[in-house]
């Protein structure tokens, strides 16, 4: 299971309708430090539902697949990340047996504000057109379309708060969906990794 990221592959269209997306600017220079997000996201192809928990250098990610018959789970990982020494720590929550696996992390790790302000950065030949505002989740948004219709058409809803990418389409595949969004500080021990952890070390490379 993929623990961290790359937003690697993303539909051009998709990246360069995020890039005129108002704000762009503020969200690159005033990202959040402290925060909790819900999403679905379908980055990497299999549609999961994401958490992200942040403050300051801790963080935790929690990943959840479909539900199997019974009510089960397919799979549940999460991963404490300590950003400060970059090690990250991940237990299967399905087998938990398996213990804390420990590895040295670089790069993205899954942060929603890094990688809706990488999106930003990243195309700037398209011509991307704001089409309307909509209230998506609860958020209120402005909408950005690029490309004609079919499979290379994106569209993207960006909260007019934060910047944050609350909803994303690349042609009729809906790859990111926030329904949840707090600015405020998270408990901490929330953020704590487990004792199972505890004894853990990282592979020395």
């Amino acid at each position: 299971m993929p623990r961290h990221f790359p937003i690697r592959g993303f539909g051009p269209l998709l990246l360069a309708a995020c890039l005129a997306a108002p704000g762009a600017g503020a969200l690159a220079a005033e990202m959040p430090q402290a925060y909790s997000v819900a999403e679905f996201n379908a980055m990497l192809g299999q549609g999961m539902t994401m958490k992200v928990i942040r403050d300051g250098s801790k963080a935790m990610v929690d990943l959840s697949g479909a539900q199997l018959p019974g009510g089960a789970l397919s799979t549940h990982v999460r991963t404490y990340y300590d950003l400060e020494q970059h090690r990250a720590y991940t237990l299967d929550l399905i087998r938990p047996l398996s213990g804390c696996s420990v590895e040295a992390f670089s790069g993205d790790w899954g942060d929603p504000f890094e990688m809706s302000a990488v999106i930003l950065d990243e195309l700037t030949k398209q011509d991307p057109r704001q089409t309307g505002n909509e209230t998506v989740n609860g958020f209120a948004t402005r909408v950005m379309e690029a490309g004609a219709p079919g499979p290379q058409h994106a569209k993207v809803w960006v909260d007019t708060a934060s910047g944050l990418v609350i909803k994303a389409q690349a042609g009729a595949q809906t790859v990111i969906d926030v329904k949840q969004l707090s600015l405020a500080k998270p408990p901490a021990a929330i953020l704590v990794p487990p004792s199972a952890c505890a004894t853990a070390s990282a592979p020395v490379r």
